[in-house]
Parts: structure tokens; sequence; C-alpha cells
């Protein structure tokens, strides 16, 4: 059920594979896979400046290993086959039933910069999203509550990412990921320290 009030309060910013389905659910807010700047097309500036903007992010060796799976990649090409072609694959997301936009699946950073600058008030790291949930809803002043576990990948093998990627792999996904990266904390393998 939507919740009206935090729904007209809160704007998530949630890339795909981020636990945002998750996170949006627990809040009782819409989920729509929209990126920062369309979503600012969508609001006045009084209104978009008013939004407290959430983001959901991964780190981007994670998401991919998620993505691959999820999106039935396997059917195509093995996992490694897939990153060293560059991994061709576009996200498409509807905004709402008028709009329908394509992007690009793993630059996570066009889902919450305009311009190259970060427009989230709050982001949620998903390797910490525990402390980071019960963080958002203090911020938020919202009593706690659980968040519930959405959109769960039943088909990725039960094995960590970095075990999926070797170093061949990991060097031809750095023109891809090093900028998200370097800016919101990443190595492959973790949040840096």
């Amino acid at each position: 059920m939507i919740d009206k009030y935090l729904d007209d309060r809160i704007l998530l910013l949630h890339p795909p594979k981020t636990a945002g389905t998750s996170v949006s659910n627990s809040l009782g807010i819409n989920k729509y896979h929209a990126n920062a700047f369309h979503w600012s097309t969508d609001y006045d500036p009084d209104g978009w400046k008013r939004k407290k903007k959430i983001v959901t992010i991964r780190n981007p060796w994670d998401r991919t290993w998620s993505w691959y799976w999820y999106s039935r990649l396997n059917d195509k090409f093995t996992f490694d086959e897939w990153v060293l072609k560059g991994m061709p694959v576009d996200w498409h997301y509807k905004v709402s039933k008028e709009k329908r936009y394509e992007q690009r699946l793993l630059e996570q950073e066009d889902w919450l910069e305009i311009d190259g600058e970060c427009v989230a008030d709050y982001i949620i790291h998903f390797e910490r999203i525990d402390d980071d949930w019960r963080l958002l809803l203090e911020w938020l002043d919202i009593p706690f509550r659980g968040l519930g576990h959405r959109g769960k990948n039943r088909k990725k093998p039960d094995m960590h990412y970095t075990d999926a990627w070797t170093d061949e792999m990991i060097e031809a996904s750095l023109p891809r990921f090093d900028y998200f990266a370097a800016t919101y904390g990443y190595e492959f393998g973790g949040l840096r320290s």
C-alpha cells in the first residue's frame, strides 16, 4: 500500500538491482526505475527541491553479477563472455503510463547525478543496508520498521560475486566502473575502508 504522506515527501532514485524495491515497499512509496535527470524534469524547480531524494547503490561488480542472472543473459553468453564483450544490454524502464525511457544498465552515476553532481540527500549502500536503513528512518523521523527483501534473484548461483570475476574481466570492466567506484567509495570486493 502506498503511504501518500511519504510518497509526497520522498523520491527514490532506484538503479536496478540495488535493493530499491525492498526500500520502496518497506517505506510504502512508489517505485519507478527513473534516473535523477528524468525525475527532475517531472517537477517544477520548487517541487524538485522539496523532495527528499534517496538513492540505493551497490558495488558495481556485485550488481553486474546479479544483473547477469536477473536478466537471463546466461541463456546467451557465459558471464565472462558477456563481460569481455563490454556487457552489452539495455535496461528498459517505465516511469509512468505516458513515459518510457531506455538507459544502459550499469552506469549507476547516471541514476543519481545531474551534470556530474550527486543530487541524493541520502545514500543507502547495499553492502551496509541494515545500518543505512536504520539511519534513514531516523533521518526521516519514522518509527523503525523492518526492511523486507523483495526481488531476490533465485536463479543466481550461491557464490560470492568476487569468485565470478577473473583479473582479465576486472580490467575490462574498469572503463565502466572506475568513476563510480572512485566517487562512491567502492573497490572490487566491497566498500573502501
